[in-house]
C-alpha cells in the first residue's frame, strides 16, 4: 500500500495526465502524429515525452524485474543500443523480420557479456553495467557511422496517412 501523503499528491497528477491524453483539455497530445501543429509548446513537449519515454519505461520495467532477483544491471541502456544498431543493420540487409531477430540477438549478446562478467567472474555488477553501457555507446557509434554514414540507414517506417481533423 502506498503512503497516504503520496496518494494525495500523486492521484491528481495522474488524473490530469490522463485527462490531457483523453482530450478533456485542448492540448491535442492524444494524436501527436496526426496533429503536428500542436497549439501550445506544452502540447508538443508532452507528445514528445510519450514517444521518447516509452522505450525507457520498458527498459526500467525490465530492470525492475531483474533487481527483484538480486541483479543490478546498469547495462540495460547498452543492450538497448546494441539491439537498436543490430536491428537497423539487419533490416537494411534482409527486411523487417531479419531486423527484429538481429535486434533481439544484439541485446542478448550484450546481456550475455554482462552476465558472464558479473556473475561468472563475480565482478561488481554496478561497475560491469556501467562499463557495458559505455562500451556499447562507443562501439555502436563507430559501427553505425561505418555502416551507414552520417545520414543513417534510410529505412522507411510505414505510417498512416495524414488525417484532417475538425477544430
Amino acid at each position: 500500500s502506498l503512503p497516504h501523503a503520496f496518494q494525495l499528491w500523486a492521484f491528481p497528477l495522474v488524473f490530469v495526465g490522463f485527462a490531457i491524453l483523453a482530450g478533456l483539455w485542448p492540448f491535442h497530445t492524444w494524436a501527436p502524429d496526426t496533429y503536428e501543429g500542436a497549439p501550445t509548446p506544452v502540447a508538443g513537449f508532452l507528445a514528445a515525452t510519450v514517444g521518447v519515454g516509452t522505450p525507457l519505461l520498458l527498459a526500467a520495467t525490465g530492470e525492475m524485474i531483474t533487481e527483484r532477483s538480486g541483479v543490478i544491471n546498469l547495462g540495460v541502456e547498452g543492450a538497448m543500443l546494441a539491439g537498436a544498431l543490430t536491428a537497423a543493420m539487419g533490416s537494411a540487409a534482409g527486411g523487417p523480420w531479419v531486423g527484429v531477430l538481429t535486434g533481439i540477438l544484439g541485446g542478448l549478446l550484450i546481456s550475455a557479456i554482462f552476465s558472464a562478467v558479473s556473475i561468472g567472474l563475480r565482478a561488481d555488477q554496478i561497475i560491469t553495467g556501467a562499463a557495458i553501457t559505455l562500451l556499447a555507446t562507443g562501439v555502436t557509434g563507430i559501427v553505425f557511422r561505418r555502416a551507414f554514414g552520417d545520414e543513417g540507414p534510410g529505412i522507411g517506417i510505414p505510417t498512416f496517412e495524414r488525417w484532417d481533423m475538425a477544430g
